[in-house]
């Protein structure tokens, strides 16, 4: 008895220490696990380009990774990751030549959208054809993890390699056949333990190639070679190869040397870059845009010599920055001389932050006729968190901010300036003519962030960009994330000075849909000299937007001045108030009056917030002037304009020219009580409620005491 208990007792005991084994090894594995996923991190690198390149030790080749660092001119392929160790295999650096005597070669680096980790192909490292290459996936800490071995029908070694936004991975050989194979592998960001799995797909064509890269903008697969420079599109489903250039295309400065271009690269708005390993002396390398249509090179940097280089950013990226500009009123000094004021608003609309913000105005773009001297004053910032750059001038000095500076979502800064123009002679100064003004905000992921530069009629994105916006001509940002079409801010500079102001009558309620609104205008010649083909312009179908009711115009008279009234105007389809051919002498005027009916479907699409109406007033050189027209909700001056004016809220013209600020003419429209047909009072738990029947057949009730109607 005492030895069955005894063994009883043994077995209960082993059952406790398995389950006690058993549990240990669970937490061990679930440590290791969490230990794995926090070290296994990815790379933080939103927007960044990174290239992996090999440096000869003894008869080796050790590839590390590098960060592309703007350095003006130049780029800087100097700042190693998770230096000084550098990349590691199994906790052992891969440049260590007692481990890796035969060296450590890697090649088609990708960034995968999916997951958001870069990817790398260890090729043999005597760089000879062999049957399979690892794909590492490389980590925050510097170390690789083998994620996939890829087995070749044809020996190889993958020289380019780049991702889809969903995750597949294309990659292609080099040499010996195995450039006839387009590599397909899917999976590699799947849940640890889940194998990837990879197709080879025969190409139409063999591609020497020095790299591949995936544009997320069109879903087309890039590569380029490495031996004739010749750019290709890739089919990815049917291996069908196009060659879009012959490789000769090079802009001034670009030079290949025999290595070819060993990298490609997108940026954050789809730009294809390029990397050139050595240009013809071997002295140094160059950085190159690549037209993807004609396959021609810009020279955008140059950098050190390099060898055995493979290159990918961090794109694409959800940023988004946004940036608004408006003129003010232009004041004459003199026949030579010309005031202009502007104001700049750049806004985050997006979900995350921006950092390194910059706008970039270069005035001589603008002002390039006639050639004045420009010279800018008054910059300040009215409001937001930006750091304004102090020594803006708009020509030698062009960016308005620091570079510095983080927009968070839902974030704006607003500036304002002031832009003085000297002629050398009157007959100099473009009367008449539209100077279109753009400015180029951007965010990058490196600062200061210097902005865009220009090249003749070139504009070149900021490095490590991560969003631009090129200006709307609009007081407002866009209610969402690129919401507008960028339109360039026009000026005129004219002796003509037309002014306008708009006022509102008593509205008239008729009825609970109805109303009539009174308005009444008037432009005049505030200058010195004619103004001729005088025109107004008033878009009621933009004032009225809210509920959209029938609008009719009746009762349309000058009643006071010279002016030829347009007796078609309607605020919808004709929105010219005068027939564009009279001339108004200094200090002439005209009073233009109408009366708007409005007329809204159900008394809950009536809305209750202002009204505000944009009258748009003009003078061209040559009549009848058809005024201002509309994309959408934007104004778009007339061909031959000498004067513009915004309306002002009031009943008077300024005593100055242009000497008031542009204000919209608000209406509010009150609907009416509803009439009451029939009242009961209960009483409900002892508070008294009113049972009200109205005019429309609904029903509603209210306590007593209280003054607001509650739907029943």
């Amino acid at each position: 008895m005492r030895e069955r208990k005894q063994k009883e007792g043994k077995r209960s005991y082993m059952k406790k220490l398995s389950l006690l084994v058993t549990g240990l090894i669970s937490l061990g594995a679930f440590w290791q696990l969490s230990m794995t996923d926090v070290s296994a991190a990815p790379l933080s690198c939103n927007g960044k380009a990174f290239m992996v390149r090999s440096e000869t030790v003894g008869a080796s080749n050790y590839s590390q990774l590098y960060e592309f660092i703007n350095n003006g001119s130049a780029v800087d392929l100097s700042t190693m990751h998770n230096a000084p160790t550098g990349l590691t295999d199994g906790g052992t650096p891969i440049n260590d030549t007692a481990a890796f005597p035969n060296g450590y070669v890697l090649n088609a680096l990708a960034y995968n959208p999916a997951d958001a980790y870069m990817y790398a192909a260890r090729n043999a490292d005597n760089n000879s054809p062999v049957s399979s290459n690892g794909i590492y996936r490389i980590n925050a800490d510097g170390a690789l993890d083998l994620v996939f071995t890829a087995n070749f029908t044809i020996n190889t070694n993958l020289k380019g390699g780049a991702f889809s936004p969903d995750g597949t991975f294309y990659g292609i050989g080099a040499g010996a056949g195995g450039n006839t194979k387009l590599m397909v592998i899917t999976g590699l960001d799947a849940a640890p333990g889940t194998p990837a799995t990879m197709t080879e797909v025969d190409m139409s064509q063999p591609v020497n190639m020095g790299d591949v890269v995936f544009d997320f903008t069109n879903d087309t697969l890039y590569a380029v070679s490495n031996v004739t420079n010749q750019l290709y599109s890739i089919n990815v489903t049917t291996g069908a190869v196009t060659t879009i250039s012959d490789g000769t295309a090079n802009g001034a400065g670009v030079s290949i040397g025999s290595n070819g271009i060993g990298s490609l690269y997108m940026t954050t708005v789809g730009d294809l870059m390029g990397y050139i390993n050595g240009n013809a002396t071997d002295t140094e390398g160059q950085l190159v845009s690549i037209n993807k249509t004609n396959g021609s090179l810009t020279l955008v940097k140059v950098g050190p010599v390099t060898n055995n280089s493979d290159a990918t950013a961090c794109v694409p990226v959800d940023f988004s920055i946004d940036t608004v500009k408006s003129a003010g009123s232009v004041t004459m000094q003199s026949d030579t001389e010309y005031t202009v004021p502007y104001t700049v608003k750049i806004g985050n609309n997006g979900t995350v932050a921006d950092p390194n913000v910059q706008a970039v105005d270069d005035l001589r773009r603008t002002f390039q006729s006639g050639t004045p001297a420009i010279t800018v004053s008054d910059l300040a910032l009215t409001s937001g968190p930006c750091t304004i750059n102090s020594g803006y001038n708009g020509t030698t000095n062009d960016g308005f901010l620091t570079g510095t500076d983080t927009l968070n979502p839902g974030e704006s800064c607003v500036l304002t300036f002031n832009v003085h123009l000297t002629y050398g002679s009157a007959s100099s100064v473009p009367v008449g003519q539209q100077q279109l003004n753009t400015v180029y905000a951007s965010t990058t992921a490196t600062g200061p962030n210097e902005g865009h530069t220009f090249s003749g009629n070139d504009v070149n994105p900021p490095f490590n960009l991560l969003g631009e916006d090129e200006s709307t001509d609009a007081n407002d940002l866009p209610s969402s994330p690129q919401g507008d079409n960028p339109t360039p801010t026009p000026v005129v500079l004219s002796p003509v000075m037309i002014d306008v102001v708009k006022a509102a009558g008593t509205v008239n309620t008729i009825d609970e849909t109805h109303y009539n609104v009174p308005y009444t205008l008037q432009v005049g010649n505030t200058g010195s000299i004619d103004a001729p083909n005088v025109q107004v312009v008033d878009n009621l179908r933009i004032t009225f937007a809210d509920g959209t009711p029938s609008i009719a115009v009746s009762d349309t008279k000058v009643s006071s001045g010279a002016c030829i009234v347009n007796a078609g105007f309607n605020g919808v389809a004709d929105i010219k108030l005068l027939a564009g051919s009279d001339t108004l002498t200094p200090g002439e005027s005209c009073t233009i009056t109408f009366m708007v009916a409005l007329t809204y479907s159900s008394r809950s699409s009536v809305p209750t917030d202002r009204q505000n109406n944009l009258a748009l007033a003009s003078s061209v050189v040559s009549g009848p002037n058809p005024g201002h027209t509309y994309d959408g909700t934007n104004s778009i001056v007339p061909s031959g304009v000498l004067s513009v004016d915004s309306s002002t809220d009031g009943p008077s013209l300024p005593s100055n020219p242009h000497g008031d600020t542009s204000t919209p003419t608000p209406v509010t429209l009150s609907v009416p009580e509803l009439a009451e047909t029939g009242i009961s009072v209960i009483t409900v738990g002892g508070l008294a409620i009113a049972i009200i029947a109205l005019a429309t057949g609904t029903w509603y009730v209210r306590s007593t005491k209280a003054t607001k109607l509650y739907r029943w």
